[in-house]
C-alpha cells in the first residue's frame, strides 16, 4: 500500500511510529510493549527528543481495538497534543511530504 501523503510544518517533521500487530502489544522502534506504564515512559522518552513529533499509531487491523486504545491513553498521558497523533489501520502509514 501507498503510504498516506500529509503537509506539514518543518517543526513537525519527525515522526514517532507505533506499530499494532495484534491486541496485545505496541511497538515502538521495533521492541513490542506490553504494559501500559512502559508504553507511556517510551512516549515520553519519544517527546523528551522530539517535542513536536507527530505519533502516527499504526494498526495492522481495526479490530485490534483494544492495545488500538491503550496507545491513545498512554500519548494523551505522555503528553502527546491530540492534534499531533494519527491513527491509521490496514496497514497504511503516514509520512511527511518532502
Amino acid at each position: 500500500m501507498k503510504p498516506l501523503q500529509i503537509t506539514c510544518e518543518a517543526r513537525m517533521n519527525e515522526f514517532v511510529h507505533a506499530v499494532i500487530e495484534d491486541d496485545v502489544s505496541v511497538q515502538i522502534g521495533g521492541i513490542a510493549i506490553q504494559e501500559r506504564n512502559q508504553l507511556i515512559a517510551a512516549f515520553q522518552r519519544e517527546l523528551a527528543n522530539n517535542p513536536d513529533a507527530i505519533l502516527s499509531i499504526e494498526a495492522e487491523r481495526t479490530s485490534f481495538f483494544r492495545a488500538i486504545g491503550k496507545a491513545i491513553y498512554a500519548a494523551h498521558f505522555a503528553g502527546f497534543s491530540p492534534q499531533n497523533i494519527r491513527v491509521t489501520a490496514e496497514g497504511q502509514r503516514i509520512e511527511p511530504q518532502p
